[in-house]
């Protein structure tokens, strides 16, 4: 026993009553039971798995790689898009500012008629069908 006096921690004296409790436990479970547990828990993470009804669910460890993927390429874009000249807006030569670049000017007027097309083709659908119900 030491003389030293230190003071009460009792956050330290939970960490150890779990070391040793964990410790304890984990020596009373034989050695193929544990690497059949670890197995378990290592499958459950890695790969996909149905409920009762079917419904398929992605395994965690897939989940964590589309976070990431996503997180990275959101990154990656927002970097393209502030520094790539070509989305920048600027100014012509008359002060005027342009919040479209040249070159992405070039390519929406020449898609212009597919991109205006696409976005107005549905909602005319919607209402013809609508029209056409009515009478």
């Amino acid at each position: 026993m030491s003389d030293e006096i230190t003071e009460y921690n009792p956050d330290q004296v939970m960490q150890n009553v779990r070391d040793k409790i964990k410790a304890t436990f984990a020596d009373l479970i034989p050695d193929e039971h544990w690497n059949k547990l670890i197995e378990n828990e290592i499958n459950v993470f890695i790969k996909s798995s149905e409920d009762r009804y079917g419904n398929k669910a992605h395994s965690e460890l897939r989940i964590l790689v589309h976070e990431e993927a996503r997180a990275f390429c959101k990154e990656k874009i927002k970097e393209i898009l502030k520094e790539d000249e070509r989305f920048q807006g600027y100014y012509d030569k008359d002060g005027n500012y342009k919040s479209v670049s040249e070159a992405l000017e070039k390519i929406l007027v020449k898609r212009a008629p597919e991109i205006f097309f696409d976005i107005i083709s549905g909602a005319v659908g919607e209402i013809i069908s609508n029209m056409s119900n009515r009478f």
